[in-house]
């Protein structure tokens, strides 16, 4: 009998079957509070709820919100905001999954959800590393949002402290130590960049460089 048991106990360690975490829902229930609200007009404690739920339940909220926004022509004004208000919810949410839905928007409409893009980037801080995410972006963004995100990174370097510290830390990243000055210039970043953000910055890295041991001394 103890042996029979052994086994049964053994069988339902091994079985693909996990019991539901306490006070988490299903898929299907998450899916359905989501329906429902996407299914009214988008009030602001509709809205509330919408950042509520996908900030527990990302990879499923997100996928639904981003089919939301693409399935509904943006013919009328009314449209368009509440593309915009789903686009800020995934902005809220943050994450690898909210980058690539918003990556996804980015290169159907950039006038229409470059702010939801760095509204993200403000949310993101302290979450994630929003330089390497500036630089992405760089990848594929128009005149507008490039100007937008410079004047993003300026503003955060401008602040000084942390966000100046990780901005040098992820040039210093790109490189695989501190940068020479030709790297700079031509860093697709960097080279946007007004002259006196650019000097902080060369300061903090050789700052850095000092720290960990190594050679300073960035041409200026």
């Amino acid at each position: 009998m103890a042996s029979r048991f052994c086994v049964f106990t053994f069988i339902c360690l091994l079985s693909p079957v996990v019991a539901q975490e306490p006070g988490r829902l299903s898929t299907s229930e998450v899916l359905g509070q989501v329906r429902d609200l996407l299914a009214q007009e988008l009030t602001d404690s509709g809205v509330d709820k919408l950042v509520s739920t996908s900030a527990q339940y990302p990879e499923v909220v997100i996928p639904e919100l981003l089919q939301a926004i693409e399935s509904r022509p943006l013919t009328e004004t009314r449209d368009k905001d509440r593309a915009r208000r789903l686009a800020d919810v995934i902005s809220y949410t943050g994450g690898r999954a909210s980058v690539d839905a918003l990556f996804n928007l980015l290169d159907r409409n950039q006038a229409m959800y470059g702010r939801s893009f760095i509204r993200m980037l403000d949310y993101s801080r302290g979450r994630s590393n929003s330089f390497a995410l500036v630089y992405e972006a760089l990848q594929r963004s128009n005149d507008d949002l490039t100007n937008a995100l410079v004047d993003w990174v300026a503003s955060a370097v401008d602040r000084g402290g942390p966000d100046e510290e990780s901005f040098a830390k992820q040039v210093m990243s790109r490189y695989g130590g501190r940068p020479s000055a030709a790297d700079l210039s031509a860093d697709s970043l960097v080279k946007l960049l007004p002259r006196e953000v650019v000097s902080r910055v060369k300061d903090r890295i050789n700052a850095i460089t000092a720290r960990q041991g190594g050679r300073v001394g960035i041409d200026r």
